[in-house]
């Protein structure tokens, strides 16, 4: 992956070419009075996390899946009074 260092200017001028090579994997830096201050990077998707199988949990409560949880809810209200 190459890096180029790049004015503020130039991009402007010549935006389509620095997201085509950005397209292509390179980065570029984007300068302003030679401090650095931008860089532009090739996208990348991130996976999306799964969530974790909670099935053994959900049976060490002891609740059955097919109940509505309002009902299992209002069940917990009354034992505890």
């Amino acid at each position: 992956m190459s890096n180029k260092e790049v004015n503020v200017n130039e991009v402007r001028e010549q935006i389509a070419e620095y997201l085509t090579r950005a397209e292509r994997g390179e980065e570029t830096i984007i300068k302003r009075y030679s401090k650095k201050i931008a860089k532009i990077v090739p996208y990348q998707e991130t996976p999306r996390k799964k969530l974790p199988d909670l099935s053994d949990f959900r049976q060490s409560l002891g609740v059955s899946s097919e109940q509505p949880a309002g009902e299992i809810l209002r069940e917990m209200r009354d034992n505890d009074r």
